[in-house]
């Protein structure tokens, strides 16, 4: 891997290129009566709602008045909630206070009744959605005043008006008289343009837009062109880190790389949970937990055969996925479909495991598609697959890095299961990050009553799904207890079968078959040597570092028709955590990883594992790749750089 890196300045010319950028708080989307592209303004400075709605119809875009902004679907609900940053409490344009919309008044009805009766748009568009979150609106105290809450559902809040303001009531019961208390937000000003067509100068409300492009190296053959950017504050969502990356601004680090499967070795070495073995640092990692990076990536995929795929992205934190010129069938996971540009699958926020999959019709022939991912705090990775046919659960397909052209055959079900879901127990443990501390508290906590514990059908634990978490992310030891049993499904019975199992975990891990002894083992991580170890008599596989990157393999041999208990202990120190075995028939302790032989351990019944075609990476058009550097500055920069 080759990288490069640069300071890149802004250019001079950058507004006429990007004219957007000089209104950057405009956006426009098509949610305007029939279909029309409404501008959306926001505001970020704090106000009462009563401020706010004087200050939104005080204001006029190209001679549109304003007013607060009105959500009349889940696609402008979404979108709204994108523009506004994310995770920030807006006021938005709906209130139950007469006077202050056409046909508001107060119901003092239960909250099932109130979710509509009463509450109106100022703007006066018609009440035809709703999203209240859990018990909302519940009035307390007195409010009339919708707020979107970072997390996307409503609630009603305090809006600032004083008795009797701004009418006393006529049509609804005395609480619309009351005076209220104050709550302080941003706000976002709508403006019903009637454009049949989008707005030239205005920035769209998807996440990548037309009128600001982001930079990044073209592709070649079986690599993406990646450019990581550092030195810009934190972005907030999404769409702040596109906007961010399209800026020119910071200190950018460009390479080709085979696979986005990149992570942060001192927090997430081990990567997203699907695809095994090392992993990527990011171009510009440094020693510790490294925070607040961009990254952009562009390749061309060629689709062979047309048909249903299912792209996947699993990050740390959350990311945008762009296949041009198409559209998404669907979504499933913790993402979403881009409501303005169904070109797009993205998870908007900070997050742990972003674990979206999105659905899509491709014919044969070649698409350019463009990754962004932003890295805020804490664990940092990102990695983006593919698989053949509409998929939900990660766990009933084999996946390819997308871009990965290779062809995996139908595979049988599994000839090792687990004969029922196994246990997972979490304790905390300030003792030190290794397999005897981890031991040893975690049976004490059983012991003592302590533990916290969960039972997975599939062992592919991400930290989020620890027992202990969100409780705790670092500093804690895992136990889990199961039983195994093979059968390969041939005719002859009680066969000797070698299995090699793979420790996949951060940080260190170990996996005892009680009564059998491991064979082999070796570490392909890089950061310590795995060992087989005697545990009570048993030879154990053992990888005992602290370690984002536990990347162990193990061989023994068992009998089929026979049931194995099985032990494992993990330790979790800081940074991210995880913890997953897979297993292959054979011995792969010599060569590692095989993506077309290992599969998770699972006590599910999966059947046959279908067939997948990958889309291999090609070049892309020259002149595209060039026009995108040279844009941005790019080209003269890595020329000035070689000239020093």
């Amino acid at each position: 891997m080759k990288t490069t890196s640069c300071r890149i300045p802004r250019p001079l010319g950058l507004l006429l290129l990007l004219p957007s950028l000089a209104s950057a708080d405009f956006y426009q989307a098509p949610f305007g009566p029939g279909g029309t592209w409404n501008v959306y303004e926001t505001v970020s400075t704090g106000a009462t709602f009563k401020n706010a709605l004087a200050d939104a119809k005080s204001r006029n875009y190209n001679g549109t008045a304003g007013t607060l902004v009105s959500i009349t679907s889940a696609d402008e609900n979404t979108m709204v909630g994108k523009v506004i940053r994310g995770q920030m409490d807006s006021w938005i344009g709906l209130t139950d206070r007469e006077g202050a919309a056409p046909g508001a008044f107060e119901s003092q009805t239960v909250p099932a009744t109130n979710q509509t009766t009463g509450w109106a748009w100022t703007s006066g568009e018609p009440f035809v959605y709703s999203n209240w979150g859990g018990g909302e609106p519940n009035d307390a105290g007195g409010e009339d005043a919708g707020q979107l809450r970072g997390d996307g559902m409503w609630n009603d809040n305090a809006s600032g008006f004083g008795l009797n303001d701004p009418i006393a009531p006529v049509t609804g019961p005395a609480g619309s008289s009351n005076a209220e208390g104050t709550a302080s937000f941003g706000y976002v000003v709508e403006y019903f343009t009637g454009s049949a067509t989008p707005l030239a100068g205005v920035r769209m409300g998807s996440i990548f837009s037309p009128s600001t492009p982001i930079s990044a190296p073209a592709g070649g053959v079986g690599t993406w062109g990646v450019r990581e950017v550092r030195g810009l504050p934190g972005a907030a969502n999404v769409l702040d880190a596109a906007n961010k990356l399209a800026s020119g601004g910071g200190t950018s680090t460009t390479a080709q790389l085979a696979r986005l499967n990149v992570s942060d070795p001192d927090t997430n070495g081990q990567g997203g949970p699907i695809l095994p073995g090392p992993t990527t640092p990011f171009l510009s990692n440094t020693a510790g937990d490294d925070n607040d990076i961009l990254t952009v990536a562009n390749g061309r995929i060629k689709v062979t055969e047309a048909g249903t795929y299912t792209l996947q992205v699993r990050s740390d934190d959350g990311f945008a996925l762009q296949v041009k010129g198409q559209q998404f069938d669907s979504v499933n996971g913790s993402g979403f479909i881009d409501p303005v540009d169904r070109s797009t699958i993205a998870f908007q926020s900070g997050t742990g495991d972003a674990n979206t999959r999105g659905v899509i019709t491709l014919a044969a022939g070649e698409y350019d598609v463009q990754f962004v991912h932003f890295e805020g705090g804490g664990g940092a990775n990102y990695e983006v697959t593919s698989t053949k046919g509409a998929v939900s659960d990660p766990n009933t397909a084999q996946w390819l890095a997308l871009g990965d052209g290779s062809t995996q055959n139908a595979r049988a079900r599994d000839i090792v299961k687990m004969t029922t879901a196994a246990t997972v127990t979490n304790a905390s443990n300030t003792t030190g990050n290794n397999l005897a501390a981890a031991k040893a508290t975690v049976n004490a906590a059983i012991a003592g009553g302590t533990a916290v514990s969960k039972v997975f059908t599939t062992l592919n634990i991400p930290e989020g799904d620890m027992p202990i978490a969100p409780t705790k992310t670092d500093d804690y030891s895992t136990k889990v207890t199961g039983g195994i049993a093979l059968e390969n499904g041939n005719t002859t019975p009680g066969e000797s079968i070698t299995i090699t199992f793979h420790l996949a975990s951060d940080d260190g891990s170990s996996l005892r078959i009680i009564g059998q002894d491991f064979t082999a083992i070796n570490d392909f991580s890089g950061d310590g040597n795995a060992a087989l170890v005697d545990e009570a008599g048993d030879t154990i596989m053992s990888a005992d570092y602290p370690t984002g990157n536990v990347n162990a393999f193990g061989a023994i041999t068992l009998l089929e028709g026979q049931n194995y208990n099985f032990e494992v202990y993990h330790s979790e120190g800081g940074g991210g955590s995880s913890l997953a075995i897979y297993y292959a028939i054979g011995d792969y302790t010599a060569t590692g990883w095989d993506p077309a032989a290992f599969r998770l351990l699972t006590a599910d019944d999966l059947g046959t594992f279908a067939a997948n075609t990958g889309m291999a990476l090609v070049p892309e058009p020259s002149t595209t790749g060039l026009f995108g550097l040279a844009a941005f500055g790019l080209l003269g920069v890595r020329r000035r750089r070689a000239a020093h």
